[in-house]
Parts: C-alpha cells; sequence; structure tokens
C-alpha cells in the first residue's frame, strides 16, 4: 500500500505541475494570438516595422482569391490599425483604433461574445466600441460620445465623434485599456483611406501548421506583400514561453528526484523487511533468478496500479481546473498580467500529458527495480536467516 501510494502521488504532482505549466502556455497563446493577433497576417513589407499606415495594402478580390487557394485557410479578416488620442470631457487617453469587418472578426476572435454593455457593431455602423477599463477611465458608458483625433493616409488630418455602441471586455488588460473598435468602413472614412487595410489576419484550420502556411502564401504574393506567421511577429512571446518551459522542466526534474527517492525508500525497506524470508527460499532451493524475477513483477504490479489510479484520480481533477481557471493574486497576478494576460491559473487536458507523465513516472518505478534484483542476486543465505 505504501508503494502503491507512492506512485498514486506522484502521477497525480507530476501531471498538475506540468498540466498547469502547459496550460499559461496554452493561456499566453490564446490572450495574445488567438483572441487578437491571428497565426498569420499578411501585410505590406514595412508594415511590421513601424504601424504606419502609409503601409496599407489594397484589399480587392484578386488578393483575396490568392489567399483563399490555400487549404488551412478558412477565413480573411481584414483590418485597418491605427492610433488616436482618445477624448471625453477634460480626460485624454492615446488609444489604438482598430477599424473591422464585424463578421469575419467575430468568427475568428468572438468579439461579439465578451461586448457585456451595448450592442456589437454592424458593417456600416458609425458607432465604436470601448474596452472596459479604457471606457473606465474615459468615465464613458453606452450611447456617451467619444471624441477621437488623429493623423489619416498621408498624413491627413483624422477627427470624429462617435458614439459609443457597447463595452468589451478584454481578459489581457491592454487590451482593455487601449482598444477603440470601429466598423472597417468607419474607420476607412475616418482615417482617409477607402479601400484599404493595414493587414489581414488569416483563419486557420490547423494552428499547428501555420509557419508551412504563412511560408506556402508569401512565396505566391505579389511584391511588396508578405505573409507572417505569429512566431515571427512575435518574437518576444516564443522566447518567453521557451524560457518558461526550460525553467518549468527543472523543476519538474526537481519533482522527479524526489519522486524516485520516494518510491526507492519504499522498495528499500520492501527487500529489507523481507530479507529473511527470501533466505529461506534460496535455501530451501529456489533459484535466485526466479526470486528475482517474482520480486520484479510485484514491484511492476505496484507502480502500474499507482499509475493507473493517479491518472483515473488526475483526469476529473484537471477536466474541472481545464473548464474552472484558479485566479492568481498578489505578485503572481502582476506577473502574469505584465505579459498581457488575464491573471488565472489554466490547467492543460492534452491526453498526451496524461501519457506521457504516466511513462515518465511509470520507467522512474521500473528503475527502482535494480534494487531489490541486485539484493537477490547478491543474497548470502546463512546472512540472511540470521537477519
Amino acid at each position: 500500500m505504501i508503494t502503491i501510494a507512492s506512485v498514486y502521488f506522484a502521477v497525480i504532482f507530476a501531471l498538475a505541475m506540468r498540466s498547469m505549466q502547459l496550460g499559461s502556455y496554452d493561456n499566453m497563446e490564446k490572450n495574445i494570438v488567438g483572441m487578437f493577433n491571428g497565426y498569420i497576417q499578411v501585410q505590406d513589407t514595412a508594415y511590421w516595422k513601424n504601424r504606419s499606415i502609409n503601409h496599407s495594402l489594397r484589399y480587392d478580390n484578386s488578393l483575396q482569391h490568392i489567399l483563399r487557394s490555400d487549404r488551412n485557410v478558412s477565413g480573411l479578416v481584414p483590418r485597418l490599425e491605427s492610433f488616436a488620442l482618445a477624448s471625453s470631457g477634460e480626460l485624454t487617453k492615446g488609444v489604438m483604433v482598430i477599424g473591422i469587418d464585424p463578421g469575419p472578426e467575430d468568427l475568428l476572435t468572438q468579439l461579439a461574445a465578451r461586448v457585456n454593455q451595448g450592442n456589437y457593431l454592424t458593417p456600416t455602423d458609425e458607432g465604436v466600441l470601448l474596452g472596459e477599463k479604457l471606457a473606465a477611465y474615459l468615465q464613458l458608458s453606452v450611447n456617451d460620445t467619444l471624441v477621437l483625433i488623429g493623423q489619416g493616409y498621408h498624413g491627413v488630418s483624422a477627427a470624429g465623434k462617435f458614439p459609443v455602441r457597447g463595452l468589451v471586455h478584454y481578459p489581457n488588460p491592454d487590451m482593455s485599456g487601449q482598444m477603440v473598435v470601429m466598423s472597417l468602413s468607419q474607420a476607412q472614412y475616418f482615417l482617409a483611406i477607402e479601400g484599404r487595410v493595414t493587414s489581414i489576419v488569416l483563419d486557420v484550420r490547423d494552428r499547428a501548421m501555420a509557419g508551412e502556411t504563412a511560408a506556402s502564401l508569401d512565396s505566391g504574393l505579389p511584391p511588396g506583400l508578405t505573409a507572417m506567421d505569429w512566431k515571427t511577429m512575435l518574437p518576444e512571446l516564443v522566447q518567453a514561453i521557451e524560457s518558461d518551459n526550460a525553467s518549468g522542466k527543472i523543476m519538474l526534474g526537481i519533482l522527479y528526484m524526489v519522486i524516485g527517492f520516494g518510491i526507492l525508500g519504499t522498495v528499500i525497506m520492501m527487500t529489507a523487511e523481507r530479507r529473511r524470508e527470501m533466505g529461506v527460499m534460496v535455501a530451501v532451493g529456489l533459484q535466485r533468478w526466479k526470486l528475482a524475477l517474482i520480486t520484479a513483477l510485484e514491484t511492476l504490479t505496484l507502480a502500474l496500479i499507482g499509475v493507473a489510479a493517479g491518472v483515473v484520480t488526475a483526469i476529473p481533477l484537471l477536466e474541472y481546473l481545464h473548464r474552472h481557471p484558479v485566479p492568481a493574486t498578489g505578485e503572481m497576478k502582476e506577473m502574469i498580467e505584465e505579459y498581457g494576460m488575464e491573471a488565472v491559473l489554466v490547467f492543460s487536458r492534452d491526453p498526451a500529458l496524461y501519457r506521457d507523465q504516466a511513462l515518465i513516472v511509470a520507467l522512474i518505478a521500473l528503475t527502482t527495480l535494480a534494487y531489490p534484483v541486485v539484493s537477490i542476486l547478491l543474497l548470502k543465505p546463512i546472512r540472511a536467516l540470521r537477519h
């Protein structure tokens, strides 16, 4: 029971730790990539460096046909992005202005579901959506008026008044405090840039193939345009994930060492307290290799029972934690929000997680078989009988 319990808790601890690590990476990718940036974007080759609308592109039928020709591309989401000064009364703040096509945008980012006050935009809407934190800072609510002042295409002055149609809940604190969303047609009119967009976000069927899809599309685009996957656009995010994953593996390795010594301790105890019994069996004629095989099969059975019980217990536990993320508090909350993510601990439920961790713990348990097997092969019956 002690051996089974040690393997059982080892599996649960290993699964919980790795699930939280992988879940945090999924949450980071979901908040920063899937919720807004997208996995692939098509842009002017000079746009990404300075984010100027002067480096925009024409969104026409021929370009749409080229992009839709790839099997992994399931949808096109045009956007027009710029910066402006938002004002309400005596309050002002620099904001990011995003012009969207409401239908395709909602299919990609489920933006309509995050509008918790007011209504979502229509394709010809003249109003705007505000992030909750931005609305709170400017002391605005639904049906109030927002004033925007900025610079349009090729230095044209851009200014206008816009009714607030709704408030949007963004898990990302930075987005919630900066975002002003309006219909694409209204944004093009506001910035005097009819028929052009700054980027086209591609909705993909298989996000794991984003890099290959971007490379394939890039070779077929007209001169002056490029297709970039999210890893190219956000190298700092990739580095953050890789760095944290490396440190996480070190911590997991330390946990495996604790698990290994814990299991080894129970195996040593089990072998030591049965040394006299083993000496009797060898003395009456049982071959050592058969005794070693019996002991190995016994330890293997105990390990498999512990692994199976641990996985069975962990599945509903991790499923619950996946559906109900744990809110982060204190310094951990501040650290998570610095990455621009919602301050929650998300747990992964990837099936490969259970297989990998259960296999590693099982291998650790099997490694401890060396001790009882070697002890039996070197056993001296007379000394064991006096034990």
